[in-house]
């Protein structure tokens, strides 16, 4: 993911994700590029990903 960031944030657009991002989130590009909200990315989607790598860490 790349991003263009404002100082205080309140301007920060997602300008680029890479077909891993896609892969690993199940979020299109199309889904993410823009405006950055306050929205999280870590949902019903993402969380068994996010729960699995977890266990393979510790």
């Amino acid at each position: 993911m790349v991003t263009k960031a404002s100082s205080d944030h309140t301007n920060s657009v997602i300008v680029y994700v890479n077909p891993a991002f896609s892969n690993l989130t199940g979020y299109s590009a199309d889904e993410v590029i823009g405006p950055f909200t306050a929205t999280p990315l870590i949902t019903a989607r993402t969380a068994p990903l996010l729960s699995s790598n977890g266990k393979s860490l510790r």
